[in-house]
């Protein structure tokens, strides 16, 4: 799901940039290099918006590490028990997140722009 989230959402902000933003990252960072920027920023937006998939996260490891805290209890169950305590540590989540994300669509669009030379890789 974070994976469908993070592929799939962040061509979405990508368009969203390019639509409501393209003149500023060009004037920043010129013709050639604002495409890749935008697709970093888009990347790292994507990858904070993570967050809100944390709980989902948190309830898989605990069921890998510890199933017997889940057994016999139900996804709304979990959630209503745990609260806000499924979030814990969100904030370093994202931290983690935005920068990684940046690198990860930023050096994607670099790659296809200066290494191989493609122009229309959205």
């Amino acid at each position: 799901l974070q994976r469908v989230y993070k592929f799939g959402g962040q061509p979405v902000v990508k368009d969203f940039f390019s639509a409501n933003a393209k003149g500023g990252f060009t004037a920043v960072f010129g013709e050639r290099s604002s495409t890749a920027w935008m697709h970093a920023c888009a990347g790292s937006v994507v990858g904070v918006g993570e967050v809100v998939l944390l709980p989902l996260d948190v309830l898989k490891i605990r069921a890998q590490t510890n199933p017997e805290t889940l057994r016999g209890k139900g996804l709304i169950q979990l959630f209503w028990n745990e609260g806000s305590g499924l979030y814990r540590g969100a904030g370093w989540t994202a931290v983690r997140n935005a920068p990684g994300s940046f690198a990860l669509f930023g050096g994607s669009a670099f790659v296809k722009d200066y290494v191989f030379g493609l122009r229309d890789y959205s």
